[in-house]
């Protein structure tokens, strides 16, 4: 895949996964009252789009090898939500957003020890530039610096890392094995997001049975079921475009860059839809971001190592 092929895969990436996250955020904020709300939500999600996978694209008979990927996926993704989730309450917002970006450093380096994949020093520099991003868009204040980092907030975050992480690199391992395989991409995926469903409504059930937990505050309608079915048609086609450039792309190219656009993206969204006002921090985070793009998809070294 050439240079501009790859770089408008990842653009085209950014736009479903930032479409995705502003339509999660409405249905959040319309529905969700508690974190049984967000499990019963994600497990009719995972549903919806191993449906749509099974329906829209040829699938084939799973072998133990992709049951045994899939499951993996499923697993730590499921841990990373709900790590994620216990980082996001148990302490500081901003922080836990930033940290939770760094999961990507784990792929990268897995990436380079076992496919040789080659890490340039503008690529470096160009992480650099996106952390730098990430730390300039942090809220300052009071509220970002409540509630005070625990002992438990630690271990959810490094949980998140590397569970998000550990997920990332089984996608790309499989992904690599089945090259050539008609339809052993999407039914991965649909086996994914069937094991997804199955861990998200164990833990629903398994709350809701704790008579101190709270139940879930909605009904199930048709609103709630055509939001899901309108953010699992996004991420179905998100996923098969998603695996198939970690095969295809460079990590150290992929992730970095791919994070950067979404935060420039997701800031203007903001501005736009949500009429949010930038300080000059965040304007300057988004020219970090825009910096960093450039040097992501610049593979250069000035000083031969």
């Amino acid at each position: 895949m050439t240079g501009i092929i790859a770089f408008l895969w990842i653009c085209l990436l950014v736009v479903f996964a930032s479409s995705k996250v502003t339509i999660q955020g409405r249905v959040s904020r319309i529905y969700f009252k508690n974190t049984q709300d967000t499990v019963l939500f994600n497990g009719i999600l995972f549903l919806a789009i191993a449906a749509l996978m099974a329906i829209v694209f040829p699938i084939i008979k799973p072998t133990p090898t992709m049951l045994l990927y899939a499951l993996g996926v499923a697993l730590f993704s499921f841990l990373f939500q709900t790590c994620y989730a216990t980082a996001m309450v148990t302490g500081p917002i901003s922080l836990t957003v930033l940290f939770a970006c760094f999961s990507l450093f784990i792929p990268v380096t897995a990436s380079i020890i076992l496919y040789d994949e080659r890490i340039y020093q503008t690529q470096i520099i160009g992480i650099l530039f996106l952390i730098l991003c990430m730390l300039l868009n942090l809220k300052r204040g009071k509220d970002a610096s409540t509630p005070k980092i625990s002992w438990k907030w630690l271990v959810a975050i490094a949980l998140t890392i590397l569970s998000n992480g550990l997920a990332t690199i089984l996608q790309k391992i499989y992904g690599k094995q089945s090259i050539g395989i008609a339809g052993a991409d999407t039914t991965f995926l649909c086996v994914i997001y069937l094991f997804a469903a199955m861990f998200a409504f164990l833990f629903y059930f398994a709350r809701r049975s704790v008579g101190t937990k709270p139940k879930s505050s909605y009904r199930i309608g048709k609103n709630l079921i055509l939001y899901a079915l309108a953010i699992g048609a996004i991420l179905t086609i998100y996923q098969k475009c998603y695996i198939y450039a970690l095969v295809k792309i460079d990590t150290a190219i992929l992730l970095p860059t791919q994070n950067g656009l979404q935060s420039i993206l997701m800031t203007l969204i903001g501005i736009f839809l949500f009429k949010d006002k930038l300080s000059l921090r965040q304007i300057w985070g988004i020219v970090c971001g825009i910096i960093c793009v450039v040097l992501m998809n610049m593979p250069y070294d000035f000083i031969a190592l």
